[in-house]
C-alpha cells in the first residue's frame, strides 16, 4: 500500500512539474514575442519620425528657387514635398512571426498591435499618394500635395497616441 502511495504520488508530481515547466516556457516564450513586437514598432516609429522630420526640413532657398513646381506651402512653410523618394518600413518579426504572435499573445495586447501596424501600413501608404501627386494629371498637385501630408501628420499622431505605442513607452523605458 505504502509503494502504491508513493507511485501515485510520484506520477502526480512528476506531472505536475512537467505542466509547470512547460506553462513556464509558454509564458517566457509570449513575453519573448511581445517584446520582439515591441521593438519592431518602436523601431518603425523611428523611422516615421524620423520621415516627417525630413519632410518637414527647412529647404534651402536657392533648392526651392529651382524646383517651384515640387514646393507646397504648409501651415506657413515651404516645404519640398515633390522630391522623388519611396518610403518603406521593413516588419520582419511582425509579418514573419505572425500566425504565432496570434497564437501567444493575449487577445487585447494583439489588437492594440494590429491597429498600430495598421497605422504603419497606412503612412506607408499616404507616403505613396504624397508622391503621387504630383506625377498625376488630374487636380491641383500641391493641393492634393498638402491634403495627404496632413494625412500623414493625422496618422503619426494616432499612432505616437495609441495603446500599443503607450505599452512600448513604458515597458521598453528606453528612447526611441
Amino acid at each position: 500500500m505504502a509503494d502504491a502511495v508513493v507511485a501515485i504520488t510520484g506520477v502526480v508530481v512528476g506531472a505536475a512539474l512537467s505542466y509547470a515547466r512547460d506553462f513556464f516556457s509558454w509564458l517566457t516564450r509570449r513575453r519573448s514575442y511581445e517584446f520582439g513586437v515591441a521593438f519592431e514598432l518602436r523601431k518603425a516609429r523611428t523611422h516615421i519620425d524620423e520621415k516627417m522630420k525630413w519632410l518637414s526640413r527647412p529647404v534651402p532657398q536657392e533648392i526651392a528657387a529651382k524646383v517651384p513646381s515640387l514646393m507646397v506651402s504648409v501651415d506657413g512653410r515651404e516645404l519640398y514635398l515633390g522630391e522623388e523618394e519611396s518610403f518603406r518600413i521593413s516588419l520582419p518579426f511582425w509579418e514573419g512571426h505572425y500566425s504565432d504572435i496570434i497564437a501567444l499573445m493575449n487577445t487585447r495586447r494583439f489588437r492594440q498591435f494590429a491597429y498600430a501596424f495598421d497605422l504603419v501600413q497606412s503612412f506607408e501608404v499616404k507616403f505613396a499618394q504624397l508622391k503621387m501627386s504630383f506625377r498625376g494629371s488630374v487636380g491641383d498637385p500641391k493641393l492634393m500635395a498638402t491634403a495627404v501630408y496632413r494625412d500623414l501628420y493625422e496618422i503619426k499622431s494616432k499612432l505616437d497616441h495609441c495603446e500599443a505605442s503607450r505599452f512600448i513607452d513604458q515597458v521598453l523605458a528606453m528612447p526611441r
